[in-house]
């Protein structure tokens, strides 16, 4: 009983920290600049930040993959396996692609010195962003054209962001010009060679 005390309390703070996070990100989807400004506030760890609200979000996304059965008849539990699969591994994997890229420009256009905490949770909540869309799109039955127009959206908010990575607003736009295609751009190139390779 003492043992199972401390995990039960260990799993409700861990939801309600999943809950946070993806408070986070509608509030980035509805404002943000404030958004940004909250989460500076909260100055959270990039690690616990990915362990309890990024990496819960892919796996709930490769999830809802398999939905798409109800919807589409013509789709096996084998196609939706594999697809699951590649959905976790491209979001997973941008992750760490999008970090690497994105610490190597914000060397070259931010004011600020040691920047690896704030650039591990800028990719975080930007990768958050698509896996959230991806999550919308499997659970609706229908396509919804707005949906695709949401990575620019994404593009926006990474904008609102340079107060957050200390960026210059002389150099924001120049800024976006290239996180966007360094973070938003991985995802859907993996998804493609994924394609030609097992799906």
């Amino acid at each position: 009983m003492r043992k199972f005390a401390p995990n039960f309390s260990q799993s409700i703070d861990e939801i309600t920290m999943f809950l946070h996070y993806l408070k986070s990100l509608f509030q980035l989807i509805l404002s943000p600049g404030s958004g940004w400004e909250d989460i500076r506030h909260a100055d959270n760890d990039p690690r616990s930040i990915a362990n309890v609200g990024l990496y819960p979000l892919i796996a709930l996304a490769a999830l809802s993959v398999f939905v798409n059965q109800f919807w589409d008849g013509d789709i096996t539990f084998l196609s939706s396996t594999i697809g699951a699969i590649v959905t976790f591994v491209m979001f997973f994997a941008a992750y760490f692609i999008g970090i690497f890229l994105v610490s190597l420009i914000v060397a070259e256009f931010s004011d600020g010195a040691n920047m690896d905490k704030r650039v591990h949770t800028f990719v975080n909540y930007s990768i958050g962003l698509l896996t959230l869309m991806q999550i919308i799109s499997n659970l609706i039955p229908i396509e919804l054209p707005l949906i695709y127009f949401f990575p620019l959206y994404v593009a926006v908010i990474q904008w609102k962001a340079n107060d957050y990575l200390k960026i210059p607003y002389s150099k924001a736009g120049k800024f976006v010009l290239f996180t966007a295609p360094a973070v938003l751009l991985p995802p859907y190139l993996l998804y493609m060679l994924f394609n030609q390779i097992v799906l």
